[in-house]
């Protein structure tokens, strides 16, 4: 599976961009691609609102010479795709301009200085700080948020609790938590209708 390039030039301009969570960015649109069981290459037209990636247009194109049914077509894991797509376009805005592109290891493994300082270093208010973007990070992709922290954190899900708990107890989730953030938009479902099917044209043709 596979995204179309996406410039870092294109994201700078933050009107072509979706503010997933804070600290959190998606392109607004991009191209994803995959093929399934080498039967069918899947072409989704891409738009991202703040709940997540819909598909505005499918694109289904044949391998074999058979054509596409409706019960074939439910076999295409679009969600599956739209998934994995946005891991690969979602990205942190960091100060100073850097980006960091896709659900990099670099973002979701603690920094080395951090490590020991939960729950009574100097730097608690920064492991908190980078517990929140993990946990916002991990949600955004789908991902078990607490167990993400555990994982990044190298640390028991009981702690990563706790962590993530503190988090809440300083205000680093109560924006991204409440109804009227999560309910900005509401979900389309991808029906029939919005699936183009396409057969692949033989190069003798």
């Amino acid at each position: 599976m596979w995204t179309d390039p996406i410039a870092d030039e294109f994201v700078r301009d933050q009107s072509n961009c979706v503010v997933l969570a804070p600290g959190i960015n998606a392109p607004s649109r991009y191209v994803a691609h995959a093929n399934i069981a080498d039967e069918w290459e899947v072409e989704i037209d891409v738009r991202v609102h703040v709940l997540g990636p819909y598909a505005v247009r499918v694109t289904v194109v044949p391998r074999s010479g058979t054509g596409v049914t409706s019960e074939s077509l439910r076999k295409v894991p679009i969600a599956t795709i739209l998934s994995d797509s946005l891991a690969q376009v979602i990205f942190v805005r960091f100060e100073g301009g850097r980006i960091l592109w896709g659900s990099n290891p670099a973002v979701l493994i603690m920094p080395p200085d951090l490590r020991g300082q939960w729950p009574n270093g100097d730097r608690v208010q920064d492991v908190l700080e980078w517990t929140a973007l993990v946990y916002r990070l991990a949600s955004a992709l789908g991902n078990g948020p607490t167990a993400a922290v555990a994982r990044a954190a190298g640390v028991s899900r009981a702690t990563a609790g706790r962590m993530v708990a503190a988090c809440r107890d300083r205000g680093l989730l109560s924006e991204f938590e409440t109804p009227q953030f999560n309910q900005r938009f509401e979900m389309r479902e991808v029906t029939l209708e919005d699936i183009t099917f396409m057969r692949r044209e033989s190069q003798d043709d």
